[in-house]
């Protein structure tokens, strides 16, 4: 089990780290992907989130869940290096299977509807963005979610529904 490879690492054997991060790259990577939009960023991130726990495991309060804090650790440095970012969004391409066969016209508009989409994932403040990336791109449960965030699972559909709205409410599309 990845949490007691990560007790393993506490208590002074570095080589269970390689089973942390095998065990919680894919959650560091697609985290990360989702804040930033590019793969290769996304990858740096995880790989510089490891090495951040690594390097803080002094700190981690024991008990605690291994998996939301180092989704805390990744959701910051992925939120710092899109920070960082210029002012101009990153180029979106449409997943495999949306823009077969459609016109360039389509194309144009779906990009731009993105786009927005981008800025209005953006404009969401931390505690509903975290939330709706992990449950609605992130591909976890509500409960899992929860976990990696530390909150309850009633907290996180809460914050993931007033997310919702707050989205529909940016890009003009209320009920």
């Amino acid at each position: 089990m990845a949490q007691d490879a990560w007790e393993r690492v506490l208590d002074g054997n570095p080589e269970a780290f390689t089973r942390v991060v095998e065990d919680h790259q894919d959650l560091a990577f697609t985290l990360a992907l989702r804040v930033l939009g590019d793969r290769g960023e996304a990858e740096e991130v995880a790989q510089e989130a490891f090495l951040k726990a690594w390097q803080a495991r002094g700190r981690f309060r024991r008990g605690a869940g291994f998996a939301p804090w180092l989704a805390r650790i990744v959701w910051n440095l992925a939120l710092d290096r899109r920070r960082s970012r210029s002012r101009h969004p990153p180029a979106i391409s449409l997943p495999e299977g949306l823009s077969g066969g459609a016109d360039p016209e389509t194309e144009v508009l779906r990009r731009e509807e993105l786009v927005r989409v981008y800025h209005a994932l953006e404009a969401l403040p931390d505690e509903y963005r975290r939330p709706l990336a992990l449950t609605c791109w992130g591909g976890l449960s509500g409960r899992e979610a929860a976990t990696r965030l530390g909150i309850p699972v009633t907290v996180l559909k809460n914050r993931t529904y007033r997310a919702r709205r707050l989205l529909r409410k940016i890009l003009g599309r209320e009920e």
